[in-house]
């Protein structure tokens, strides 16, 4: 029996089933529907990575600027084809993903609570909007940047040894419409492969923001569970109602650490593969910076293009330190909340919130833990490779 769609009133269901519906990876389409969007996808991305990858081999020994840069875009191109292609063959963890936000809104009956949910839930909007903002606009201006002297330069039309991208002469259908084939294939082409990179990161930001909504509220549970309990005549708390009270906590943590499981089941994996690919990306731009740190031209450029990989790795990584802070807060609510107005039974209870969280949950890519420590340790170890490179050129 299919699985129902999560409810298109939840905030950001209806831009993820966009986003994952133009690489055809949304898990409730049909298989045929998905199959013929998703050739669409490898089509382009396989025509974009094949010249651009025999261009290299044709031009190796020409300009090494151009050809770092053109190894960076086929790099990302097969980087946002690999993420699209690891997410479709996890489109069962997707609908599990999916059904445990629509679970989570459903189960919520407080008022409160579903306006805490929905802050975390507009928060993860803004951020994927601030990352497609930073990202693409970067890209729009290193493409201006770079093909619109091309278009009026008549020693380029002729010289292709220093022009990003290179793009193999076996693929070039007219001499006369070069620059227009490489700037649209390639454009768009590129333009494509990051496509993947946003809708990756679209799900991965709201889902992290909804489950540190989830921590939020279990948080918010703890703080008020003294003053929401029924008194007896007496003014004592009720001891039946705050029992119930906090196993309704427990099993509402206990959701929380599922969905973190999830994520981790989902991302970890090919993140590992990507934070890899992106680490590698940024030496060799580190690289061409120091080699040519004398034009202003390619300092812009690699600027730009640095930017789009240094966002992707931090936002990354800011998700994982967004679960540690949320839920480690778990243990401290616990501490100073009015435990010792609650009965010894009570208390026993509380232990089991108190010993699940002592240790924060985490997201992983690997052996790597997401977190901005591993944030700055990739960029420290991608400025040491770039500059051992470099230290090998100059050998040569």
């Amino acid at each position: 029996m299919p699985m129902e769609e999560p409810d298109s009133s939840i905030p950001y269901v209806k831009i993820q089933k966009f986003l994952m519906n133009c690489c055809g990876i949304w898990p409730y389409n049909s298989r045929l529907v998905n199959c013929l969007i998703y050739s669409f996808f490898v089509v382009f991305s396989f025509t974009t990575m094949t010249p651009l990858s025999l261009g290299l081999n044709e031009e190796a020994n020409n300009d090494i600027v151009t050809y770092f840069e053109t190894l960076v875009a086929v790099v990302a191109i097969f980087g946002g084809f690999a993420q699209i292609t690891m997410l479709g063959i996890r489109n069962h963890l997707l609908k599990c993903l999916y059904r445990k936000i629509s679970t989570d809104w459903r189960t919520l009956k407080d008022a409160r609570e579903t306006e805490i949910l929905s802050a975390f839930s507009i928060e993860g909007r803004s951020l994927t909007f601030l990352f497609m903002l930073i990202t693409i606009s970067s890209y729009v201006f290193y493409l201006l940047l770079t093909y619109i002297p091309l278009i009026n330069d008549e020693v380029a039309s002729s010289d292709y040894s220093e022009i990003f991208p290179y793009y193999s002469n076996d693929w070039i259908i007219s001499d006369r419409m070069r620059h227009l084939q490489v700037i649209l294939h390639g454009c768009f082409g590129i333009f494509y492969g990051g496509a993947a990179y946003i809708i990756v990161m679209a799900l991965y930001i709201c889902s992290f923001k909804h489950i540190c909504g989830m921590y939020a509220i279990v948080g918010y549970r703890l703080k008020r569970l003294v003053t929401s309990c029924k008194l007896t005549s007496s003014g004592e708390l009720r001891d039946d109602d705050a029992v119930s009270k906090l196993y309704a906590i427990i099993d509402q943590h206990e959701e929380a650490i599922k969905g973190v499981r999830l994520l981790v089941r989902l991302f970890s994996r090919f993140f590992f593969i990507i934070e890899l690919f992106l680490l590698i990306c940024l030496a060799f731009l580190i690289f061409v910076l120091q080699y040519d740190i004398r034009s202003s031209k390619v300092i812009v450029r690699i600027f730009l293009a640095s930017i789009i990989l240094v966002t992707h790795v931090f936002f990354m990584n800011y998700g994982g330190e967004q679960i540690i802070h949320y839920s480690s807060k778990i243990h401290t609510t616990t501490h100073f909340m009015q435990w010792y107005l609650l009965s010894v039974k009570c208390r026993r209870i509380l232990l089991m919130v108190i010993q699940r969280s002592c240790q924060s949950e985490q997201l992983s890519a690997g052996i790597m833990t997401l977190s901005l420590e591993n944030f700055t340790s990739i960029i420290r170890a991608s400025w040491s490779m770039g500059t051992v490179l470099m230290s090998a050129h100059r050998k040569e």
